[in-house]
């Protein structure tokens, strides 16, 4: 599985600390890009797979580990579906497309 910090992503960090302003993810981005090689690199500069989205979704869990770890979380209950996925995207508060995953 690859995952990464968006270009965009990281360029929101770096005006949030600067302006000493907090980053808040808000949701998670599930899609199903066709052809996607999980264990490819993220392509950091891609925008989101708008065409292939099968569903959005707010942040259920986050948590704080270390000053340069966090983990946030989505629990899906058995009651959502039946899709599937294959592209896992974070996005802020802004809509800023913040990391990506591919499984």
């Amino acid at each position: 599985m690859g995952a990464s910090i968006t270009l965009a992503g990281e360029s929101l960090i770096a005006q949030k600390q600067g302006a000493q302003q907090s980053l808040v993810v808000s949701r998670f981005i599930l899609a199903n890009v066709p052809g996607l090689n999980p264990s490819g690199p993220v392509d950091r500069a891609a925008p989101k797979p708008v065409a292939h989205l099968v569903a959005t979704y707010n942040v259920t869990q986050k948590g704080y580990v270390n000053p340069n770890q966090i983990v946030y979380s989505l629990m899906l209950g058995s009651d959502i579906g039946d899709f599937d996925w294959n592209w896992i995207g974070l996005e802020t508060a802004e809509g800023v497309l913040l990391a990506v995953a591919y499984v």
